[in-house]
């Protein structure tokens, strides 16, 4: 879509090949007594719902609108936050002064995101800009349904019975109804 705006390339003279996600390695049935262990080191019991949100560059994103909207949620849940950001204080500030702060775990950067998929209950990217986003399809891929933005050029793949794709402009409501439609 950006291509046809942007340049005028009529869209009849575009084809898209949309990116593969490795299956052996995002597989939640290879990776789920490592999942297991880590849901137990990180003090995590069965009851609580887990929302995950992954990624680098949290403004762009969406960790600022993922914080508000879970703000909202009323049930027994906690969100994980993998990633890094230059900013991370302000958002553990954010977390603080929205009341959620001990319902929020920020684990930093990992280089095992199977693991964490396969603890989630609901993977969270409501992207600002995002031009794919192999998060989602990885998530899929480990059998967690996936929360993102019409922002998000991963949304051409997606189906409503394992995702919800919320508006542009991220709604805070829309977003927190979405997360607890999959939590």
């Amino acid at each position: 879509d950006e291509v046809v705006e942007a340049y005028r390339v009529p869209e009849n003279k575009i084809s898209v090949i949309h990116n593969f996600v490795d299956t052996k390695r995002f597989d939640r049935k290879r990776v789920g007594d490592e999942a297991e262990r880590e849901k137990s080191y990180l003090g995590i019991n069965a009851q609580k719902v887990v929302f995950l949100f992954l990624g680098t560059g949290y403004k762009r994103k969406g960790l600022k609108q993922t914080l508000e909207a879970f703000s909202k949620i009323e049930i027994d849940s906690c969100l994980l936050i993998i990633g890094r950001d230059s900013h991370l204080d302000d958002y553990k500030k954010m977390a603080e002064e929205l009341g959620v702060i001990s319902d929020c775990r920020f684990l930093g950067e990992s280089s095992r995101p199977e693991i964490y998929f396969s603890i989630a209950d609901c993977y969270v990217l409501p992207a600002l800009y995002e031009p794919f986003g192999f998060t989602v399809i990885e998530a899929l891929s480990c059998g967690t349904p996936v929360v993102t933005s019409e922002n998000c050029g991963a949304k051409e793949v997606l189906c409503p019975h394992v995702s919800s794709v919320i508006n542009k402009d991220i709604d805070i409501e829309q977003l927190a109804a979405a997360m607890l439609k999959w939590g």
